[in-house]
C-alpha cells in the first residue's frame, strides 16, 4: 500500500525522478546505474544476506549515488516497534556497510526515536558503471 501511495503522490507532485520501487528481503529490483539515492526505512532487520544485498545496491547506484538508511534506535519508545529484534544499533549499520565497502558521509539529526544515516557507494561499483 505504500509503495501505492508514494506512486500516487509522486504523480500528483509531477516528480518524475521519484520511482517507488517495491524490493525484497533478497533482491532491490533495480538494474544497473540506475538510480541516485536508495532509501532503506526500518527494514534492516528484515535483510537475511545484507553483504549480498549491499552488493546489488553498490550495482544499482550511479555514479555519485546514496544510499540511506533509517532505523529505529533501540530501547524504549513511544513509538514505532515494541520488539528489540525490530532495532538495529546504528553502529551495526555502519560497521555492516562499511565491510562491503560503502563510506558513512552524512548523518542528519532531527529524528526523535530513530536514526538516519546516508552512505557513499563503494570504490569498486565505479568499475559497474557500463
Amino acid at each position: 500500500n505504500l509503495v501505492a501511495h508514494l506512486r500516487e503522490r509522486a504523480e500528483a507532485e509531477k516528480t518524475s525522478n521519484v520511482v517507488p520501487v517495491l524490493a525484497s528481503r533478497d533482491t532491490p529490483r533495480l538494474a544497473r546505474s540506475s538510480v541516485d539515492l536508495v532509501l532503506l526505512v526500518d527494514t534492516w532487520h528484515h535483510l537475511d544476506h545484507r553483504r549480498d544485498y549491499l552488493g546489488l545496491l553498490a550495482r544499482a547506484l550511479k555514479p555519485g549515488g546514496r544510499v540511506a538508511v533509517v532505523e529505529w534506535k533501540p530501547g524504549p519508545a513511544p513509538v514505532g516497534p515494541k520488539e528489540e529484534d525490530h532495532k538495529v544499533p546504528r553502529e551495526q549499520v555502519i560497521r555492516e556497510m562499511e565491510a562491503t565497502g560503502f563510506r558513512l558521509v552524512a548523518e542528519p539529526v532531527g529524528l526523535p526515536w530513530q536514526y538516519h544515516l546516508q552512505f557513499a557507494r563503494p570504490p569498486a561499483a565505479a568499475g559497474n558503471d557500463r
